[in-house]
């Protein structure tokens, strides 16, 4: 029994630190999360799609984390993002972005796109909205 002890409370420890972010599937510089509701074949597609779209132009691609989870019928996509970009931006391109993942990903389900923290925890959310392709 003393010797369980210290084993019990490393398994307490290591429970206490992890994260929910979800199960993982990555490739280069992007990792995308995915929770229930969401299938590994969702989260790899949805990789596959954006690995392309979110290279930098010129420099090495930092690495870019996305979470995907459902609520209802609705797919919530997080962004970790930097605010300081995103502020710069209009929000039409969130609410576009949100129309096209919808259509090209999710079987036009809504998509829901929120940027958040590196720890998901969200800053501001751009509700479904569809809008014709350009």
């Amino acid at each position: 029994m003393k010797n369980l002890l210290p084993a019990i409370i490393g398994l307490l420890l290591l429970a206490s630190c992890s994260n929910n972010y979800g199960t993982k599937v990555s490739k280069e510089y992007l990792e995308v999360f995915y929770k229930e509701g969401i299938s590994k074949e969702m989260a790899e597609k949805t990789l596959d799609y954006l690995l392309p779209e979110w290279r930098d132009d010129g420099e090495k691609t930092k690495t870019k984390s996305v979470q995907l989870s459902k609520n209802g019928d609705t797919i919530v996509f997080k962004a970790v993002s930097v605010m300081e970009v995103m502020n710069k931006m209009d929000e039409t391109v969130f609410y576009n972005m949100g129309s096209e993942l919808s259509a090209k990903l999710y079987n036009n389900a809504p998509v829901n796109v929120v940027l958040t923290d590196e720890k998901f925890k969200p800053l501001r959310t751009y509700v479904f909205r569809k809008s014709e392709p350009a």
